[in-house]
């Protein structure tokens, strides 16, 4: 089994940390498998001790215990400045690739938070090497697949719709339905990227009973996306539902007949079932989910 762990900067620049050259892993890794949890409870009158109230997943710290080497001084020093440049968290939101290749590639999007101090400690450096304890820090514990699963729902010029079944289509509307596998361990939450024309498009998952309706006309060559994830829709100045032209178009879900709600896949099969009117040949659905997991 071979194994990588590279770190990816905020420009795509890569960091092979296994290379086997530059840069080694040692003993002492921690925090790659199951990100912690918090319980949340509260007291009660005579009720001895506390009552949970929810299982909080909570933000991750990774340590990555990285051996570094150069040939000479002044490439040692060369290595660190450009590793420290890419690891700065002013930067932005960088991430860990861990590439298996007896299982598929995890991501997990994360800021360095310390490490590369350059410690003087005689056994942990030379004048062409070091051993830094790097620190990581991920809001967001999950690892990530990257490679997103994909549903395409589109009218053939036969009229038939595809690649459903069963469906319906009459006076130019559809009622179809998809079964989608969330590979993952953890509630997966889908974008809907829907190319007009289509009215009243609505979504529902058959298998949890959650549904949204947008009460609004796709037109022509219209492409609407709605975007059920909860922490892109917590971003300052992210719009969930919107046009190509960047319309706001979130107040258009429904209030009732169904109360619109964004909803997600649990892991396992869900039935995904869409709906609308004034559909054409021209008319596609595409439904993307990026299957999350406790561990790469």
């Amino acid at each position: 089994m071979v194994e990588q762990l590279i770190w990816v900067d905020p420009d795509d620049n890569e960091f092979d940390f296994t290379d086997g050259v530059n840069y080694f892993i040692t003993r002492g890794q921690l925090g790659h498998l199951m990100e912690p949890f918090q319980i949340l409870y509260q007291t009660a009158p005579d009720i001895p001790g506390a009552i949970e109230q929810e299982v909080v997943a909570m933000p991750r710290t990774l340590t990555i215990p990285l051996f570094m080497q150069e040939d000479s001084r002044q490439d040692f020093i060369d290595r660190n400045r450009a590793l420290a440049k890419a690891l700065s968290p002013k930067r932005g939101l960088g991430y860990l690739k861990h590439v298996d290749q007896d299982a598929e590639n995890r991501l997990l999007y994360c800021k360095y938070m310390g490490g590369l101090t350059g410690d003087t400690n005689v056994s942990l450096n030379g004048s062409t090497w070091a051993i830094s304890i790097l620190q990581f820090q991920a809001l967001d514990p999950n690892w990530y697949s990257d490679t997103p699963i994909s549903h395409n729902l589109s009218l053939s010029e036969a009229g038939d719709f595809f690649p459903i079944l069963p469906f319906t289509l009459g006076d130019s509307s559809i009622f179809s339905q998809v079964t989608i596998n969330n590979t993952g361990d953890i509630n997966a939450y889908p974008v809907f990227t829907i190319l007009g024309p289509i009215q009243d498009f609505e979504a529902q998952n058959v298998t949890t009973g959650k549904a949204f309706k947008l009460d609004y006309s796709v037109i022509g060559s219209e492409i609407v996306t709605v975007d059920c994830r909860p922490r892109k829709i917590s971003e300052p100045g992210f719009i969930a539902v919107s046009n190509d032209d960047g319309d706001n178009l979130y107040p258009y879900l429904t209030k009732e007949n169904p109360a619109s709600e964004l909803f997600y896949l649990e892991p396992g099969y869900n039935v995904i079932k869409v709906l609308g009117g004034s559909t054409t040949i021209n008319t596609d659905i595409d439904i993307d989910i990026i299957p999350a997991f406790h561990s790469w």
